[in-house]
């Protein structure tokens, strides 16, 4: 094998192997993959450079910014990138409620973000709250709120509220 496919071929096992989410560090990656250590090192500088992964303060190695707007890219939503990093959070701390971006591509739907509530075991006790998100007359995302056990029909209200226009906020920044 070539220097130049030895690469490309950490480059794929590293990248997929951190999307997992399961990295330690770069000796994880070297020990698990079997890749040659001066190529996991030269391959992981050269992806933290690029923004493709972000080293956590423990070495921990996780996706960096760029990798979020790949995938995005991949479903045609690559504006909301920045946007929804910094409504969704906002969104979830003002409600209460476990939020998440979906992409729709009219007969699935992937999970680009999610912010769980600190309360969420994953199993909400009532329907979500679920706003659209088109562009050019098409759902292309949705958001969904998963509210705490308890909400009252008041507090459910306001969030659906602030859901929309946090929805028409990124539906916005979509249109151009």
């Amino acid at each position: 094998m070539s220097k130049e496919s030895a690469g490309i071929a950490a480059f794929s096992r590293i990248f997929s192997k951190i999307a997992e989410g399961d990295v330690d560090n770069v000796a994880s990656l070297i020990e698990s993959e079997g890749i040659v250590r001066s190529t996991a090192f030269d391959v992981v500088k050269r992806m933290e450079t690029s923004g493709l992964i972000a080293r956590q303060a423990d070495g921990r190695l996780t996706p960096g910014n760029k990798a979020g707007e790949f995938a995005y890219a991949g479903v045609r939503l690559a504006p909301l990138f920045g946007r929804a990093q910094t409504l969704l959070p906002w969104l979830r701390e003002k409600t209460n409620a476990s939020v998440t971006l979906l992409a729709s591509d009219g007969a699935c739907l992937t999970t680009l973000l999610n912010y769980a509530a600190k309360w969420d075991r994953g199993k909400p006790d009532a329907a979500p709250i679920v706003v659209p998100i088109r562009q050019h007359g098409v759902e292309t995302a949705r958001l969904r709120l998963s509210l705490a056990p308890g909400t009252g029909p008041e507090e459910a209200r306001k969030c659906e509220e602030l859901a929309v226009a946090t929805a028409k906020e990124l539906q916005a920044f979509l249109c151009g």
